[in-house]
């Protein structure tokens, strides 16, 4: 049996979701940026921990029977600080293996992916800036200076689900900004991509585990901004797209995995994260566009009852578990 310590992290904003509050005074909370293994990994040999990290700066001794440090902070955005905290951790318990190493987890901030992955042979990274506009002419002017093409997105720093999020398809399109908070807080702009293929739009979500693929799901739909709930809609309307999933996941190995596998062991060597999600498109020419890679995406659980993403997930999860056993070189 191991003692494995799962961490997470507050906001830098100090805040938490309250999600439901009962009449006995139990509150339940959501805690943004992190990942899921803690919920959905539990193999019998593991004693499970856990500890989140607050805003204090007193320094964390962990106890000598520690065997595996899972991180859980997924979000470099809005958990700068909490990355921070952790890498201290890690820094002073250097013989305590790390699961998804903070300083790599700070590497997939937006901006900082299209500068690392950038020039991977048959991988799109739209180009991408991290800013803080304090106007609408700012944006505009960003995007000149930038040498940027329209459409662009603006998309708020740190947050996911199609939140915050606007396609601007010329320095006239002033209007869908009105929404926004122009007061100095963190935005990405995005170059776009069009990925439209007979009408339609489609967005693969793939799992790397320490370089290796495995498909999660597909998703399809009739918008450029592929959210996951609007594309089971549109596929429960049109059910042969779940077909066309299925066979995405079931014949993955068989009839994509060699094609991505180079691109998947570039990726690793730049950034070396053990466990991550990308949302990426395959392109009529074969390259692959990816829109996201970070570990805060939904991997190791599913909304649906379809059987092929419960045999998706349960690979993902011995992969996981493969690489934790493999950070130790006898057992305990």
């Amino acid at each position: 049996m191991r003692n494995v310590l799962f961490v997470s992290g507050l906001a830098d904003n100090g805040q938490v979701e309250v999600i439901s509050a009962h009449l006995n005074g139990q509150v339940n909370y959501k805690y943004t940026g992190t990942c899921d293994l803690y919920n959905y990994m539990s193999p019998p040999d593991w004693n499970k921990k856990l500890i989140m990290l607050d805003q204090q700066t007193a320094p964390v001794k962990l106890s000598n029977d520690t065997h595996y440090i899972f991180n859980q902070i997924a979000e470099p955005d809005t958990h700068a600080n909490a990355l921070n905290r952790l890498q201290g951790i890690c820094t002073d318990h250097p013989h305590i293996p790390v699961f998804n190493a903070p300083e790599h987890i700070a590497l997939t901030r937006r901006d900082l992916l299209y500068e690392r992955l950038n020039g991977i042979k048959n991988l799109i990274v739209p180009k991408t800036i991290r800013f803080q506009p304090r106007s609408p002419e700012a944006i505009f002017n960003t995007v000149q200076n930038e040498a940027m093409h329209y459409p662009v997105i603006l998309k708020a720093a740190g947050l996911h689900n199609a939140k915050q999020l606007v396609r601007l398809d010329g320095p006239d399109h002033v209007e869908p900004l009105y929404a926004f908070a122009l007061d100095g807080r963190t935005y990405y702009l995005i170059e776009y991509k069009d990925t439209v293929q007979q009408g339609l739009y489609k967005k693969h979500r793939l799992v790397m585990v320490r370089g290796q693929l495995f498909p999660r799901h597909l998703c399809v739909m009739e918008h450029w901004l592929v959210n996951y709930q609007k594309a089971h809609v549109f596929m429960e309307a049109h059910p042969e797209y779940y077909a066309q999933e299925a066979h995405f996941i079931k014949h993955f190995n068989t009839e994509l995995s060699s094609q991505w596998a180079p691109i998947a062991k570039e990726i690793y060597k730049r950034i070396p994260l053990d466990f991550v999600g990308l949302d990426c498109c395959l392109l009529p020419d074969g390259q692959l566009l990816i829109f996201e890679m970070n570990a805060n995406m939904l991997m190791l659980t599913s909304n649906t009852q379809k059987l092929y993403h419960t045999e998706a997930i349960v690979k993902i999860k011995e992969a996981v578990y493969a690489a934790y056993q493999s950070d130790f070189k006898k057992p305990i």
